[in-house]
């Protein structure tokens, strides 16, 4: 056993590699967030500073300073981009190292109280989760973010709290929902009375990443808090809490199972010392993810459930069979979804929208399911619809027309101002792969 033990978290980081591998991309489509998050770190790969000119004519101040995240997910996909140069594949790889260092994250806090083979079955389950895959492989801030909230809430239990809380700081610069390892810390030394300096400890290197966020917000304090303001207004129109439950019912078997694990650890009287710390994690993640209104947002959450699962299978039968029903069915969902969406082609439709648009002409980019702005990086200036309300409803459309194209998703441009400006031109190009993946490119101003 000795000799296995150490291939077992390989195993699983190898698993993830392979669930997510097919779906680099193709699921879910490049768009979204996604040029949003990309452009300010190229933006500070070349040229020194945070900013995109993305939202020239939408959003002020974002060409210099981006705020509407913290920093440090831009900064550190800037580094990786220029080791391995920036791209859609580049990025998304990204997000995928940092979802493998969450599988082994969630292995060797599972191993903290459980023997190898539960670690390895729910650091599985978490390798094939839609809440993993569909992170890992899309370039946004929240593997980052949860796999510095996993590392910090480690070294705690490792007594290194110190390092806990300069870990935990790191993961509030990533994402606001990093605040739930620093909360999870402090709620679990509070309960258990621990003393003064230990809380101390890990506050102190806390603030310390929250102090690089204030020094970089008082760069441009009106900026931030108009960004703030339009992140703010963003969430108030989202749907209510309810809905991200109804949203991700195709996965209700995984999320009772975690959530029941958490809950059964919270009443047992089994419990192995020290596992309280992963109640109050649960508890603490499932009430930031939930209160942030996105389905998406489960993953900051799921990897604690699993760890308490872990807890669960070690010492109930019955918990053999909660997991087997959880690994059943987001591995049969994975696989659906590796088998639905196989026939995208991300490159094929960049060679058709190169092919129509030339070199240095103006491009708007409709806030899409699927986006052409990975094929024409460094080729053409781009503006993007942003996702947060602005103050003028017609702003996209006087921008879109005032463009030498217009690309947006068919058959439903999502922006009626846009629509207006389109209506009645016939398309240069259209570029149908099946639903989300569908964009047609329009001749801009005349």
């Amino acid at each position: 056993m000795r000799r296995i033990e150490p291939l077992l978290p390989l195993a699983a980081v190898l698993v993830c590699v392979l669930a997510c591998l097919p779906l680099l991309t193709k699921y879910p489509a490049p768009g979204s967030d996604e040029p949003g998050f990309v452009d300010p770190a190229i933006t500070l790969l070349n040229d020194g500073y945070l900013g995109t000119t993305l939202y020239e004519g939408l959003v002020p101040t974002m060409d210099r300073h981006i705020y509407w995240q913290p920093p440090f997910y831009f900064v550190a996909l800037a580094g990786w981009f220029w080791i391995f140069g920036p791209g859609l594949e580049q990025a998304r790889l990204f997000s995928l190292a940092c979802g493998l260092s969450i599988v082994a994250l969630v292995y060797l806090l599972a191993r903290r109280w459980t023997g190898p083979w539960p670690a390895f079955a729910v650091s599985t389950l978490c390798a094939v989760s839609y809440w993993l895959t569909t992170r890992a492989v899309f370039a946004r801030m929240d593997t980052l973010c949860v796999a510095l909230s996993l590392a910090a809430v480690l070294v705690y239990v490792r007594r290194m709290v110190w390092f806990a809380g300069i870990l935990a700081g790191l993961a509030f610069l990533t994402h606001p929902l990093g605040v739930v390892p620093i909360a999870t810390i402090v709620a679990d030394q509070a309960l258990k009375r621990r003393p003064l300096p230990d809380i101390r400890n890990a506050c102190t290197g806390f603030v310390l990443g929250g102090a690089v966020w204030l020094i970089y917000a008082l760069q441009d304090w009106d900026a931030f808090r108009l960004q703030m303001a339009l992140q703010l207004a963003r969430k108030q129109q989202s749907p209510p809490y309810w809905y991200q439950f109804w949203m991700a019912r195709n996965h209700a078997i995984a999320i009772s199972v975690v959530a029941g694990a958490a809950a059964w650890l919270a009443f047992t009287r089994r419990r192995p010392a020290g596992s309280e710390l992963l109640v109050v994690a649960t508890v603490v993640a499932f009430a930031a993810a939930t209160y942030a209104h996105e389905t998406g947002y489960f993953l900051y959450f799921f990897p604690f459930g699993c760890v308490a699962l872990a807890l669960a299978v070690d010492r109930h039968r019955f918990a053999h069979l909660a997991l087997a029903g959880a690994l059943a069915s987001e591995g049969a969902l994975l696989g659906y979804n590796i088998h639905r969406y196989d026939h995208r082609n991300y490159a094929a439709l960049g060679d058709a929208v190169r092919a129509v648009i030339p070199p240095g002409a103006s491009v708007f980019i409709g806030f899409a399911d699927v986006t052409p702005y990975f094929a024409l990086i460094g080729r053409n200036p781009m503006r993007v619809a942003t996702p947060v309300p602005l103050e003028d409803p017609r702003a996209h459309g006087r921008l879109a027309a005032q463009s030498d194209f217009i690309v947006t998703t068919i058959p439903d441009p999502y922006l009626p101002d846009v629509s207006d400006v389109i209506r009645g031109r016939t398309p240069l190009a259209v570029i149908d792969q099946g639903p989300g993946y569908r964009i047609a490119v329009f001749a801009g101003k005349r």
